[in-house]
């Protein structure tokens, strides 16, 4: 998650579009949608090309975001299994899922959520530059 937090969105995307839309040819290159299509808010079959089309920028957008989530949460559980309350706790002969999970986790993801809602702004911005180069109308 270091290696994946660490490399620039537009790298990522960047990435993603060779590998995936270029050589693979699983995915569309460009566009919200398969240009010569009539936009029709009625038929299933519109709806599925716009969520087709859109599948690869959704997934560089959550790579991107969720490595630095991820090592978050990891952090602030080592930390948090070295307190006292948590000592405490095994030493009543809690079971060690109750501790960890009744415990730990749920003071491990008061800073995790905290980040997590601070990223939504860098989210934004990075969100700017896949679309950019994905040409997806945002």
């Amino acid at each position: 998650m270091l290696v994946v937090q660490a490399v620039p969105a537009v790298v990522t995307a960047m990435l993603a579009l060779y590998t995936f839309a270029i050589s693979f040819k699983w995915f569309p290159t460009s566009y919200a949608y398969t240009p010569g299509l009539i936009p029709d808010w009625t038929s299933w079959e519109f709806y599925k090309d716009v969520a087709y089309h859109a599948v690869l920028p959704l997934i560089c957008a959550t790579i991107i975001q969720i490595g630095g989530f991820l090592i978050s949460m990891r952090n602030n559980m080592i930390n948090l299994l070295n307190e006292d309350y948590i000592t405490m706790a095994k030493g009543k002969g809690l079971s060690e899922n109750r501790v960890v999970f009744n415990y730990a986790a749920r003071n491990a993801m008061l800073p995790s959520v905290t980040a997590l809602s601070m990223a939504l702004g860098m989210a934004i911005g990075g969100q700017l530059i896949i679309e950019i180069i994905f040409n997806y109308p945002g």
